[in-house]
């Protein structure tokens, strides 16, 4: 009745935030196809082609989410005056798409590398985080809950991947540091001369 009388129903404004974030999750999703793709068969050029993809996904990415934030009444507006109310979803959504392009951009290396055990855990991770994170704050938030849900999950996997990679690459220089020391100890120490 509410549509028949000029006004969009609850679950139009929702659908259309939804739908609306829905097209900035798609860029990244396309450039990690692109890259797993690619690499597939080269897998010794990943992490170049890797890293041009971050820098595609972010030139394609940060300028719209900034101004989808900021616009983001006026962009739900234009369905509709009601649909105005519900931007902070849209904006949780925009946002939701910058930690969920690293994940996917993982997800596509981890892929290449042929891990899947390590894509399932990545995958099966961020889906739990995200159905219990909304079962917990829908209840209190509403329709919000699940966006903030959908803005901690992947935010959470990309930092928690961060972390990791951020580690193997420390314990690797600590490696190479410490094979440096030994090499130089064995080249400065005279060799011992049998008596």
């Amino acid at each position: 009745i509410a549509a028949i009388d000029g006004y969009p129903s609850v679950a139009s404004g929702k659908s259309a935030a939804a739908m609306i974030s829905a097209a900035f999750f798609a860029v990244a999703a396309a450039v990690s196809n692109a890259l797993l793709a690619d690499c597939a068969d080269t897998p010794d050029r990943l992490r170049a082609q890797a890293r041009r993809a971050l820098r595609l996904i972010g030139l394609l990415l940060v300028p719209p989410v900034i101004v989808g934030c900021l616009l983001a009444p006026r962009i739900l507006g234009l369905f509709g005056a009601d649909y105005a109310q519900y931007s902070a979803l849209l904006m949780l959504g925009l946002l939701a798409a910058l930690p969920d392009a690293l994940v996917n951009v993982v997800v596509a290396m981890l892929r290449v590398q042929r891990r899947l055990h390590a894509v399932a855990v990545v995958s099966v991770a961020g889906a739990a985080i995200s159905i219990g994170a909304s079962w917990l704050l829908m209840p209190h938030l509403g329709i919000m809950g699940a966006g903030w849900a959908a803005l901690a999950s992947p935010t959470i996997v990309a930092t928690t991947l961060t972390a990791m990679g951020f580690y193997r690459w420390l314990i690797n220089v600590r490696t190479a540091a410490a094979a440096a020391r030994l090499r130089a100890r064995i080249v400065e120490e005279p060799a011992m001369e049998p008596s």
